[in-house]
């Protein structure tokens, strides 16, 4: 039952209560974290360094003393008070395990701008021994999610009153519990001796971020959690074994003679009647996914859509009309290199297959080139398509990936360069491999420096070691550069001499993946010399890739 203005008796007597006056303040511990929710790890900044050498203290002082019991009345006597200074009365309920006391959001006073201020709903929540164990901040008729919890803090305490744990939730904010551990002395007084600190990723708690409460101005010093600059000989490296590598290739793209075969091939995917890997259709794959994704009548809605109307006709309006168009075009034109483009992309107007779609018609004198993707699949519906046709798509490139780190330091990566180039037979020199380390890192004056700036130069790869226009191979060595749990530039840790490269790999504490995604890689990329589209240009590929493989595969012997 909720009563408003009502003095409820005491709590049954469970422990030693506090007789004296108490406060809102007492009934919890006074927690300062700083904003940064990722702070045990980004001690390399030093502004956030900064905050929690401020705040550690005073976290230590908070935990030291315990909440102690307090009485129904001693409770309520706070909240008659009005705490917070509220506008409507504070209500309160009473259940077996304690009281909670609530009052409601409103609007506060239209200032000369017109701007109205809205006031949060509060909830408190007190357990049998008057200690808070749960904050909430609800939101009002008027904000965005009216009703809902903006911010809820929960807690929890040992038999003695001391906090162990600590639940924060906000509005576009992660979950994030702190669970803190004592140390006890021989007069049996307790001191708070670690943090640990996870963050909640996908339903799932985070790799733990420890803090030293009981050291910790030799934590904050230290820095065990975060990034470090360490020399060679700290990681000792390994001699370079080559144990792994993987080879895959990259394929993009459909091509017709003409662009007659482009409209029968663009109206068969309309259609979707063509086979997927999981036995299905290609449109039956669609009225799935749509229907997991808006419920049975959103997928029965877009069924009916998408095998309404004429595909040809939406076919030939929408897209090959302006592909025959361009392609008279270029016929008359003498210059055989010319070439039009024709680009489509859809969305709900998207008819059958075409739903959320986009392609690209690469028109020349020898014919049509597509490309395709959808928002639910990639580049999958492409792959799709062209099997369904048994035709293959162009060879874009191939690549042997080879996974190098010679130190087993944990957290660390070393690359010996050029060991690597010498077991793959690629001739660079000592130099030449001093030189590109120091762009590489951006020693050089004229080197990349920010991010942007590498992309800028580079695109979306890294600078090559050493390239080969005859064979179209680049060998890349590639690492990563950016830890976002962390917030921090890695490369900046990086050091390098001349022949090898060494640095921190990424935490991964909120992003977790298998060890061998952030194990620097070199790798070999050879881009096809020829027409990506001729069997020709495929088998002299496939040469080129047969003899990196075969001397991987002595090295590894």
């Amino acid at each position: 039952m909720t009563t408003s203005g009502v003095n409820p008796e005491g709590f049954p007597q469970g422990g030693e209560f506090v007789d004296e006056a108490i406060t809102l303040q007492s009934r919890f511990p006074q927690i300062n974290m700083p904003r940064d929710t990722m702070w045990p790890l980004r001690l390399h900044d030093e502004a956030t360094k900064a905050v929690v050498a401020e705040v550690l203290p005073e976290l230590v002082t908070a935990l030291s003393e315990p909440i102690k019991p307090a009485t129904k009345n001693q409770i309520h006597d706070i909240f008659a008070t009005n705490p917070h200074k509220r506008r409507l009365p504070w209500h309160y309920k009473e259940d077996g395990e304690g009281l909670t006391y609530t009052t409601g959001a409103y609007e506060g006073q239209t200032d000369a701008k017109g701007s109205t201020p809205l006031y949060d709903g509060i909830n408190y929540q007190f357990d049998a021994n008057g200690r808070m164990v749960k904050f909430e901040l609800i939101e009002g008729e008027h904000s965005y999610n009216r009703h809902r919890p903006r911010y809820q803090e929960f807690l929890t305490y040992d038999n003695e009153g001391y906090l162990t744990e600590r639940l924060t939730w906000g509005y576009i904010e992660p979950t994030i519990t702190d669970r803190f551990e004592y140390t006890v002395d021989e007069a049996g007084r307790k001191t708070p001796a670690k943090m640990t600190r996870t963050q909640k990723v996908q339903g799932e708690d985070s790799e733990p971020m420890t803090v030293d409460l009981a050291n910790y101005e030799e934590w904050l010093m230290t820095n065990p959690n975060g990034i470090s600059a360490l020399t060679r000989e700290q990681l000792d490296p390994k001699e370079l074994e080559i144990t792994d590598f993987n080879v895959s290739e990259y394929r993009k793209g459909i091509l017709f003679a003409h662009p007659e075969q482009l409209e029968h091939a663009l109206v068969m995917y309309g259609d979707g009647s063509y086979p997927t890997p999981g036995g299905e259709t290609a449109l039956e794959y669609n009225d799935k996914a749509f229907a997991d994704a808006h419920g049975s009548l959103g997928g029965a809605l877009f069924s009916l859509a998408a095998r309404s109307g004429d595909m040809r006709e939406f076919v030939s309006n929408r897209i090959t009309s302006k592909v025959q168009d361009k392609w008279n075009q270029l016929q008359k034109k003498r210059a055989k290199a010319t070439s039009e483009s024709v680009h489509f992309g859809f969305d709900y107007d998207g008819a059958g297959h075409f739903h959320k779609t986009n392609g690209e018609v690469e028109i020349t004198k020898d014919g049509v080139g597509l490309t395709l993707s959808a928002a639910y699949a990639g580049d999958q519906v492409e792959d799709q398509l062209a099997s369904a046709l048994g035709m293959k798509r162009g060879l874009r490139n191939a690549t042997i990936e080879i996974p190098v780190n010679q130190t087993e330091r944990d957290g660390y990566f070393f690359v010996d360069v050029k060991a690597v180039c010498d077991k793959l037979g690629i001739p660079v020199s000592e130099q030449d491999v001093a030189d590109y380390l120091e762009d590489y890192l951006g020693d050089k004056d004229d080197a990349p420096k920010a991010k942007y700036q590498r992309y800028s130069k580079y695109g979306s790869r890294q600078p090559a070691i050493w390239q080969d226009e005859a064979t179209g191979v680049s060998v890349i060595l590639e690492t990563e550069r950016r830890d976002y749990d962390s917030s921090a530039d890695l490369d900046n840790f990086f050091g390098h001499d001349g022949t090898s490269v060494w640095g921190p790999l990424p935490k991964e504490v909120r992003r977790t993946s298998d060890s061998k995604k952030n194990t620097p890689k070199i790798r070999i990329v050879v881009e096809p010399v020829g027409d990506p589209f001729d069997e020709a240009t495929t088998q002299r590929t496939d040469v080129v890739v047969r003899t990196y493989m075969s001397r991987l595969e002595q090295s590894a012997a």
